[in-house]
């Protein structure tokens, strides 16, 4: 399949085009049915925000590469989305779980992985564990979708993404 026919995969209805352009212009929570196309909600996002990224950036370095981030509370999700995300658009996507020996990876390996992708998906614990120990920074990261917000509480890993990492990001 051509970039192009993949990228024309995803037809929006109009209320998820608009909720796709509000969760670009701020930073949104969107708690929808199931069905109602969250997750191609969330692919247009990421597609929107890696074009513009492209754009941006005049050279393809470690210090200039930014990535899109999904997060997903179970592993049978990391799949999943993952392969949603491959089948509707052009971007290189990648997926990673715990039984790839992932929590055993050094910051090279993690920085080949994030320069080789567009789109991460994995856990909420593996991203918290990649930036607990520095092998990426959430400033390097074009936008992150957290899929079932709801589980953002507590001590969970996205809680702790949020706590710990997301005020690092350089604002503007």
């Amino acid at each position: 399949m051509s970039d192009a026919a993949a990228v024309d995969k995803l037809v929006a209805r109009g209320y998820q085009d608009e909720l796709a352009q509000y969760a670009r212009d701020f930073n949104a929570i969107l708690a929808a049915d199931t069905g109602t196309g969250k997750t191609l909600i969330s692919a247009l996002v990421i597609r929107w925000c890696m074009a513009m990224e492209a754009v941006k950036r005049t050279e393809l370095t470690v210090d200039t590469k930014k990535v899109s981030v999904f997060l997903v509370p179970q592993v049978p999700l990391v799949e999943q989305q993952r392969l949603f995300l491959e089948e509707n658009s052009s971007l290189k996507i990648r997926g990673y779980t715990g039984s790839m020996g992932v929590d055993g990876w050094n910051r090279s390996a993690w920085i080949h992985e994030f320069m080789e992708a567009d789109v991460l998906v994995m856990t909420a614990q593996i991203f918290l564990n990649i930036l607990n120990h520095a092998h990426w920074k959430m400033s390097q990261v074009a936008v992150v979708v957290f899929d079932e917000v709801h589980n953002c509480k507590g001590s969970s890993p996205q809680a702790q993404i949020m706590k710990n990492h997301y005020h690092t990001i350089p604002r503007g």
